[in-house]
């Protein structure tokens, strides 16, 4: 069983995920083109400099 903290991080990922898909879609596909970035790091680089 997860720890609260652990669930709430997994749920705000899936949200920001969702998020940023609905947004920039083109710029997360351009991303996730690199073999070294996963989606997640994708993401993250996006909400960073998209603030």
């Amino acid at each position: 069983m997860q720890r609260p903290i652990q669930k709430e991080v997994k749920t705000l990922g899936n949200k920001l995920s969702i998020l940023v898909k609905a947004s920039h879609q083109d710029v997360l596909i351009r991303l996730k083109m690199m073999p070294w970035i996963d989606n997640k790091t994708s993401i993250m680089l996006m909400a960073i400099f998209f603030q």
